[in-house]
């Protein structure tokens, strides 16, 4: 994901470059994308994930603090990939932007995440 044009904050993350894509994570903490949605509209939050990597990642998906989702890729099969769909409450898209946080449990990482956009929905 592209961290400097989406309003990129995050705590202890890690950067790196797997099957020739980037991703980033963060290490028992959380990171952070301010995302671009339009106001008002029924809004989706498609995020790609790969499998295969160490560590056990048990995380919590927000939108503007408000979890809508939790994940646990500690047992994703190497090299398997993951996109996935999250409604994103409407209510949460009348400023037509939102904040997008990945939050690891305690001990936990969060991610990685290798792509990540929203998509208005009908």
């Amino acid at each position: 994901p592209e961290s400097q044009s989406h309003g990129f904050e995050a705590e202890n993350p890690g950067f790196f470059e797997f099957n020739g894509q980037n991703c980033v994570e963060s290490r028992f903490s959380w990171f952070s994308y301010d995302m671009k949605v339009d106001k008002g509209k029924p809004t989706g939050l498609m995020v790609e994930y790969w499998g295969g990597f160490p560590g056990p990642r048990k995380f919590e998906i927000k939108v503007n603090g408000e979890v809508i989702a939790t994940e646990d890729f500690s047992g994703l099969a190497y090299n398997e990939s993951k996109e996935l769909l999250y409604t994103i409450p409407v209510e949460k898209t009348s400023r037509g932007i939102v904040t997008v946080t990945f939050a690891a449990d305690k001990h936990h990482f969060a991610g990685p995440v290798f792509g990540i956009r929203t998509i208005t929905m009908n």
